[in-house]
Parts: structure tokens; sequence; C-alpha cells
């Protein structure tokens, strides 16, 4: 100890002489050295085993997989191997004695790595390190359940706005079944109904028509044989009856197109329906479009989630 100290310019801890300090003696005049307190004379505990490496997290939803951003000495640096070879800060500066040459302590590394180092300020400063890099794991590990839980939020709240969205879609489906349905159901009823009752309409007044012409006819011809006109007179009779049966078609055929008027409002009615229909497809477009939006809110979310700029 005494040889290693003299060599390295760093004299040792003044409770090792009994509180006195030696440091006014050159190092060649340090005839004898007390030992080391039993915390550094101890054999050195095995190194635990290496952590398992860290977890690779995928998403569930997206397809592409990605890692947390952590810094680069997290990422590449075992926390529990005695060789790392990284050094602290020295917080604590070794007395150099003024006559050791100073070539010689420039070139000495205060590294945990340092094998031939048994100094306690290294030995503490290795305990420091590791508790630094204890840490630093727990902060990561925070983060990453912070960002586990954020991603998490991202999708519940996506797939609420799915299902809504699906709801949505389904609602409009069976609209848009009904109103064609209906659409298809009225114009085919109302077709058939206006068809249905001009033709009989048509087919009635032909019979009353009829029936009438003949019972005038055999009625006059009665009354006309009763009375002994002539056939002339029996003639413009009958001129006459003619021009009511005239009449009569004419104000039938007023019938038919009043029916024919009543048939084209049932179809302005179902054109108006089939622009209903195309206002409803419309919504649906819009539908989609707001979902496309959503998609792309969501996916700039999640990159201001995961992206290390907004982290």
């Amino acid at each position: 100890m005494s040889t290693q100290s003299s060599r390295s310019g760093i004299q040792p801890p003044t409770a090792f002489y009994g509180g006195k300090s030696k440091s006014h003696l050159p190092p060649n005049q340090i005839t004898c050295t007390p030992p080391l307190p039993k915390p550094y004379n101890q054999p050195k505990a095995p190194a635990p085993p290496a952590p398992p490496p860290l977890p690779t997290y995928y998403s569930s939803t997206f397809k592409s997989p990605f890692k947390p951003s952590l810094p680069s000495a997290l990422r590449h640096a075992n926390p529990y191997s005695s060789t790392t070879s990284t050094s602290f800060p020295r917080a604590v500066t070794p007395t150099l004695d003024s006559s050791v040459d100073e070539s010689l302590v420039s070139h000495h590394d205060f590294s945990i790595s340092s094998a031939s180092s048994s100094s306690p300020l290294i030995l503490a400063g290795e305990g420091h390190h590791h508790h630094n890099q204890e840490t630093d794991l727990s902060s990561s590990a925070e983060s990453l359940e912070s960002l586990t839980i954020g991603r998490e939020v991202i999708e519940e709240e996506r797939d609420k706005l799915l299902e809504e969205l699906e709801i949505e879609r389904a609602l409009h489906a069976k609209t848009k079944e009904e109103h064609t349905m209906a659409l298809v159901e009225v114009s085919s009823e109302l077709r058939d109904l206006a068809i249905k009752q001009v033709m009989e309409a048509v087919a009635q007044h032909s019979t009353d028509l009829d029936e009438r012409e003949r019972a005038i006819q055999e009625k006059y011809d009665k009354r006309l044989k009763e009375q002994g006109k002539t056939s002339q007179e029996r003639q413009r009779e009958l001129s006459k009856q003619l021009n009511s049966l005239r009449d009569a078609e004419k104000a039938l055929n007023q019938r038919l197109h009043e029916e024919k008027f009543v048939t084209m409002k049932h179809m302005k009615q179902s054109i108006k329906l089939t622009v209903q229909l195309e206002r409803s497809n419309y919504d649906n477009a819009l539908l989609r479009e707001r979902l496309s939006m959503c998609e792309a809110d969501l996916e700039s979310r999640e990159e201001q989630f995961y992206d290390p700029m907004y982290s």
C-alpha cells in the first residue's frame, strides 16, 4: 500500500494514521502503513448475472415494430457488470505529493475498469456510479411505462371512434335499405293502383254508357212508335242522345286526365325519395371523410408520443 501510494502520488486519508497527517513527509520517509479497513481487504463478491435484454415493444394494431427511445449509455451499457469502463466525475481530487512526477499522475485513470487500483476513493466512486445507473434505469422504466399508458389511451380513443363510426355506418345502411325498399314498394304500388283504378273506371263507364245507350234507344223507340212519329224525328232524337253520349265520353276523358295527373304526382314523390336517398349517400361520403381525418389525427398523435423530437 505504501509503495502504491508513493508511486501514484495519492496520500492515504488522515484517519489511517490516527488523526495525524503525514503530508509533510516525503514519500521515501513513510516507513509503515496501517492495514486497510475491513470493507476494503475483503475479497470482491462475484458479479451478479447479467440482466435480460431490454424488451422490444410491438404495436398490437400497427404492423411496424418500434422501440422506445433510450439514451445511448442505457441502451448499450450493462449496469451489473464490474468491468464497464465508464469514468465517474472527479468530484474529489486526490492530494498529490509535491515530489511526485506530474507526468505519472496525468496518465493515471480513475475509472471503474482499473484493476490495479484498490483505493477507497475509486471503490466508492464505483458504487456511486452503479447507483446512478440504477437511478437512470428506474427513470427509463417509468418513462417507458408512461409511454405505454399514453399509447393505450390513444388506442382506446381510436377504438371508441371506430365503434361509433361502425354504429353510424350500420344505421346508415339500415336507413338506406329501408328507403330503397319503401321507394320500390311505393312506386310499384302507386303505379299498379293508378293503372288498376283507371282501367276499372274506364270499363265501368263503358259498361254504363252501353247500358244507358241501349235503354235510351229502347225507350225512345217504344215512345216514338207509340206516338207515331216519323223516322226523321226519330233520327234527330237519336242524334241528341248521341251528342249526350259524346259529352259523357269527354267527361270520362277529363277524369282519365285527372287520374294521370295523380299518377304523375306520385311519380314526383318517388323522385323526391330518390333525391333523399342520394343525399343519404352523400352523408355516407362525409362520414368516410371524417373517418380518414380521425385516422390521420390518431397517426399524428401517435408519432408525437413516440417520436424522440417530441419526447
